[in-house]
């Protein structure tokens, strides 16, 4: 959104006056959000924590204060103390703090209604008077111009938001119908792609790692409710999360991963294991082989290269926070300043566990709904996982009430995925709990996808079976797979289950559906 230069200059006028006199960040009701622009927001919210320690500004306290907390980078980058002075310089009228407050909460309101489709340029007919809007605004403040539109609304019939609840018509926008004919997604992100990368010979490699989950969810929204992915203990929680943060960045996003059990070497090990298996076609660098330490020459060349990589494509935009217990506070703090400095819009939560109700999972509960209320405000992404029940670990089907407090998870969520591993016989055509797999194929003749069966085989009786252990259609049952269940889904259906194999490397591969899934308890 293009910002106006009167905008900009009332933004500038308030924080003039405020660095002039901190106690102003206390006197009136004033919020980050109201400020359009990265640097304007975060030398305001650097003013309201300055105003804390300090009574007055000077140089020496604000180097201290940035360099203790971690902003000296951010604060140079938007212009440091200079930027400061430059305020102060220009000498905004503190009397009149209260007139710069009204005239930006006006603007941020005419932009709320543009946003929602209403041309403030038209002619409407109120008690008789012909009013246009935009050109009654600037005699208007605030308050008057509020009730101007709430008046206009309640006669024509227009949509309006107001601070807790939407009245809206049912009938797309100008501006949603643009949307849909220029193909523009809002608030959500693909995530089909894991990874992307150029060969040595300057080729274009990638990994597809949710094809089919992106389609069905059409990617991962933000703000729209929290995205839950579920399983027992050991079957893969983490690697998925790790992929599909992976994912994400690779589309555009910043992502902030929490985990209150492990420390960053876990990812660091699986994802330099991932990506010298896949980019430098390694299959040596095994995470076992990283916790021992145990690299040849060759090996450890290999390793450097990798990690090389990482830095290059994830640094600046996946960043990794451990925490010991789940702190709703601490954590949106953490984040809401990454958001706001840096740009990062999607939070990973991963793993609070359920079977013992431990104080960490209670207290993750409760606040489940405060997190997607935070996440909706702000427009953020927040994907968690979660543990399932210990009675679960033989159940075939696998459903949200198998969940921990299930109602109020499910009354947040987005989306819902729960995962478990195949057992050997669903591979077997013989056995009555096969699940029955196939996938998509283009036909490029009748310019429709066909639904094609896999073709099961054993690798490990060798022969023919080995010889096609990687085309595509075999899928071979002596491997490791993982099948996800759909319990909700606020953007389409939910009555899909999906395959995947998981390999030693972190690596997720998407193969196709799983056909049938027989209910009851797991047995051969």
């Amino acid at each position: 959104m293009k910002i106006s230069k009167e905008r900009l200059d009332t933004e500038c006028a308030i924080l003039s006056c405020i660095y002039q006199d901190l106690t102003l960040t206390s006197e009136y009701e004033l919020r980050s959000e109201y400020f359009s622009l990265n640097d304007t927001r975060f030398f305001f919210s650097l003013a309201y924590e300055l105003a804390k320690k300090v009574k007055e500004i000077d140089e020496l306290s604000v180097s201290g204060f940035v360099g203790s907390n971690g902003l000296i980078e951010v604060f140079n980058n938007y212009g440091g103390y200079e930027r400061i002075e430059n305020l102060l310089n220009l000498k905004a009228n503190v009397e009149n703090i209260e007139s710069y407050i009204d005239s930006l909460k006006k603007m941020i309101l005419i932009e709320r209604y543009i946003d929602l489709g209403i041309n403030l340029e038209r002619k409407y007919e109120i008690s008789g008077r012909t009013i246009i809007p935009i050109e009654e605004a600037p005699y208007l403040n605030c308050t008057q111009f509020s009730s101007l539109m709430q008046s206009i609304i309640l006669d024509v019939g227009v949509d309006v938001e107001f601070q807790e609840f939407k009245l809206q018509s049912l009938h797309f926008t100008d501006e949603e119908k643009r949307r849909i004919r220029e193909k523009e997604i809002s608030d959500t992100s693909h995530f089909d792609i894991a990874m992307t990368w150029k060969t040595e010979e300057n080729e274009d490699r990638y990994i597809q790692s949710f094809k089919y989950l992106d389609k069905e969810l059409v990617g991962l929204s933000r703000g729209l409710g929290i995205h839950v992915i579920a399983s027992t203990t050991g079957v893969g929680k983490s690697t998925m999360l790790c992929n599909v943060a992976m994912a994400l960045v690779e589309s555009g996003n910043k992502v902030m991963y929490v985990s209150n059990e492990f420390e960053s070497i876990y990812l660091k090990r699986l994802m330099v294991s991932y990506v010298c298996s896949n980019v430098f076609h390694c299959k040596t660098i095994t995470r076992q082989k990283l916790i021992e330490a145990d690299l040849t020459d060759e090996e450890y060349e290999i390793f450097e290269k990798a990690n090389d990589f990482i830095k290059e494509k994830f640094e600046g935009k996946m960043t990794f926070v451990c925490v010991e217990e789940f702190n709703f506070e601490k954590i949106t703090k953490v984040f809401n300043k990454l958001g706001m400095t840096e740009g990062y819009n999607y939070l990973m939560v991963d793993t609070f566990k359920s079977d013992d109700m431990d104080s960490a999972m209670i207290e993750m509960v409760n606040n489940s709904k405060i997190l997607d209320k935070w996440g909706r405000k702000n427009g953020y992404g927040v994907v968690m996982t979660m543990q399932l029940l210990k009675s679960t670990d033989k159940v075939s089907y696998l459903t949200g009430s198998q969940l921990a407090f299930a109602k109020q998870v499910l009354d947040v969520a987005h989306s819902v995925l729960l995962a478990r591993r195949v057992r050997p016989w669903e591979l077997d055509p013989e056995n009555k709990a096969f699940i029955d797999p196939f996938y998509y194929e283009y036909n490029k003749f009748e310019k429709t996808f066909k639904q094609k069966k896999f073709k099961i085989i054993n690798s490990q009786n060798g022969g023919t079976d080995k010889q096609n252990e990687y085309k595509k259609g075999y899928l071979d049952k002596s491997k490791n797979y993982i099948i996800l269940f759909c319990d909700k889904n606020r953007s389409g259906r939910t009555d899909f289950v999906l395959l995947y194999q998981m390999d030693s490397f972190g690596r997720l591969t998407e193969y196709g559906y799983a056909g049938k899934v027989s209910t009851g308890m797991l047995m051969q």
